[in-house]
């Protein structure tokens, strides 16, 4: 590990000040069977909808969000549109906070090594588990970090990445359903993803 990270570091110091987007992989069945469960079914074991996805009223229009929705879930993420997102499009996500951290520690001409101890901290900090996710939010974020720099698979990270996923809420906001974790990784290492957005049904 120890070797890695001074890799890593010897990459960011070497790297180039503009940001890139980069290549991604179409979601898997299987992934997305498990960010449904860990993301959309944690949410409602955890009492988290209406926290993490405030601007949705009717769910009618969302039924890929609801309970026993997986093959919803499942054609939604599949049939959704992939686009690149600015910088500044991204800071106003709603629930993607250490993505919008480190942006705007960038804006305040922090260097890649200064923004990625920041959010190593932060990860520390929380611990074995947030609500809903089941591993060490540090450890994901290591990997990713190592993910972007070789640009290879780590640890059974997909290389090119799926890309995380979020949805239009009914005010037109954007709101993160999953995947942050990789986009700080990429972030570190001046690279961004693209994002699958998902929309409402029409004429709900």
């Amino acid at each position: 590990m120890k070797l890695i990270m001074e890799n890593w570091r010897i990459f960011i110091r070497k790297s180039l000040s503009g940001f890139v987007h980069t290549d991604f992989s179409p979601w898997s069945i299987e992934g997305i069977k498990h960010e449904y469960v860990e993301e959309i079914l944690g949410s409602y074991r955890y009492d988290m909808v209406s926290e993490r996805w405030p601007m949705i009223k009717n769910f009618d229009r969302y039924p890929f969000l609801k309970k026993d929705a997986e093959e919803e879930f499942i054609a939604a993420v599949n049939t959704a549109k992939i686009q690149k997102l600015s910088l500044s499009q991204m800071k106003d996500i709603h629930n993607h906070s250490q993505v919008c951290n480190i942006i705007e520690m960038y804006e305040k001409g922090k260097t890649a090594e200064e923004v990625h101890k920041e959010i190593e901290t932060f990860f520390a900090e929380k611990g074995d588990i947030t609500k809903n996710k089941k591993y060490k939010k540090v450890e994901s974020y290591f990997r990713w970090i190592e993910t972007f720099a070789c640009e290879c698979s780590v640890n059974g990270t997909m290389w090119p990445v799926e890309p995380p996923i979020l949805v239009r809420q009914e005010d037109g906001s954007l709101a993160h359903i999953s995947g942050q974790t990789r986009q700080t990784g990429a972030l570190i290492n001046k690279k961004i993803i693209p994002y699958v957005i998902i929309e409402p049904k029409e004429g709900i």
